[in-house]
């Protein structure tokens, strides 16, 4: 896992990182039995519910990536991310995950401003999809 400050830590480092924790945190998504996605945890919040939550996050950040180099996309509102039923969170998750790493790896460079935010977007990713793998 990727330690350190956003601006210490060389692109290709962190992008690698969240490929590595979205696969992994896909996969335990998808071999948890529904009983296990539909517990509520202490929060109130089932990991499906999480998950989704997650997902959305992803969804903004991906479309704020895009739109960046899009005059069009300026006064859009970011597309609502349907609540998907709980045994296709982790499909979810991938799909939007795979979509955000494509964002990334097309048409954002992370080397030039603003650099700092989107390093830290991509490192809290990382760190959101270990806590919910680890808390599933």
């Amino acid at each position: 896992m990727v330690t350190g400050s956003p601006a210490d830590v060389d692109v290709a480092d962190l992008i690698d990182n969240v490929e590595e924790q979205l696969v992994r945190t896909v996969d335990r998504l998808r071999s948890v039995t529904l009983v296990r996605l539909g517990h509520p945890e202490a929060n109130g919040l089932t990991p499906a519910d999480r998950a989704h939550r997650l997902s959305s996050q992803l969804v903004s950040i991906t479309y704020r990536i895009r739109a960046r180099g899009a005059l069009d996309a300026a006064g859009d509102a970011v597309p609502r991310l349907p609540r998907l039923a709980d045994h296709a969170a982790g499909d979810q998750l991938r799909v939007v995950g795979g979509e955000l790493l494509a964002a990334v790896r097309d048409g954002a460079d992370l080397r030039a401003e603003p650099r700092t935010e989107l390093q830290a977007d991509v490192t809290c990713i990382a760190r959101q999809l270990l806590e919910l793998r680890q808390s599933i």
